[in-house]
């Protein structure tokens, strides 16, 4: 089905210690056995040189690993089994306590063969199956990056720390994920509407991987809200008509988009305020561009 790794943990109530639990496998499923983790690969890409908005390959990948693990969990309750599909379950602490990777200083996880560029989905479900091999348990010093620090020297933000954490709130992909953006990282955003693989690029954890091209979009479609191509790439939950085109005036005025005024005027009349605000913003910074 498109996954490169499958993996079969037992469920248990000990995963929901994890302080960033959101779902307890035995309070999606009462009588959960399984918890099957779906790993499906995607190729980093740099995008610097675009002109229109760019999208991480994660994105695409993600969406449909979303609706092949949705057709698995299908079949499981075909067979009169429960099985619930998209489960929220600590996937970092999973990945590190049944030895299947092990985490990086940029705080993702990197397996053999598939580096770091990869989507997990969770499946829990009452089948059993024969559990995957565990092969350490606990969180892995990752000796790799031992004498390493080009994950934290690519990153813009300062994000990543140095301890095998990082400060979210810089992370150039989560930043990209808010509503509104923060004024202070419209600028570092450049050309990216969604998501940041600068990090993996440069991670020798992903050197096998072959770079691919990022996945763009049109800005001047998204500043008029067609975007029904994207929803179907990347699901309606990103991508979110007003939400597009508030990120896609940012990118207007980074990429100094002067051709794409018009769209941005129209917009500065649109009944929605963040929109109209965001178009506003996004003008006077291509005027004053313009000026210097």
């Amino acid at each position: 089905m498109g996954f490169a790794l499958c993996c079969f943990l037992p469920a248990v109530t000990e995963y929901s210690t994890h302080p960033k639990l959101l779902q307890d496998p035995k309070s999606v499923v009462k009588d959960a056995k399984t918890v099957i983790l779906l790993l499906m690969p995607y190729r980093p890409a740099r995008a610097e040189d675009y002109c229109e908005a760019v999208i991480s390959n994660y994105y695409p990948v993600s969406h449909e690993a979303y609706k092949r693990a949705k057709v698995l969990s299908g079949l499981l309750l075909r067979e009169r089994f429960s099985a619930v599909s998209n489960v929220q379950l600590p996937l970092k602490k999973l990945l590190l306590d049944f030895g299947i990777g092990d985490m990086g200083l940029n705080s993702l996880i990197a397996i053999p063969k598939l580096g770091s560029a990869f989507h997990v989905q969770a499946i829990v479900t009452n089948a059993q199956f024969e559990y995957t091999h565990v092969a350490q348990k606990g969180i892995p010093s990752a000796q790799r990056c031992k004498n390493c620090l080009k994950c934290i020297s690519a990153c813009p933000t300062g994000a990543i720390r140095g301890d095998f954490s990082i400060e979210v709130q810089k992370c150039l992909r989560a930043v990209s994920e808010t509503d509104p953006i923060p004024e202070a990282y419209e600028v570092l955003l450049g050309n990216r509407l969604l998501g940041c693989d600068l990090c993996q690029s440069v991670c020798p954890a992903n050197a096998l991987l072959t770079q691919a091209e990022p996945f763009s979009y049109p800005l001047k479609r998204l500043l008029r809200g067609d975007i029904e191509e994207l929803r179907q790439t990347i699901g309606p939950n990103l991508a979110r008509t007003r939400r597009m085109q508030k990120k896609a005036a940012v990118l207007t005025a980074n990429l100094k988009r002067y051709d794409l005024k018009d769209e941005l005027i129209a917009l500065c009349r649109t009944d929605d305020e963040g929109v109209a605000r965001a178009a506003k913003r996004a003008l006077k910074r291509l005027e004053e561009s313009e000026c210097k």
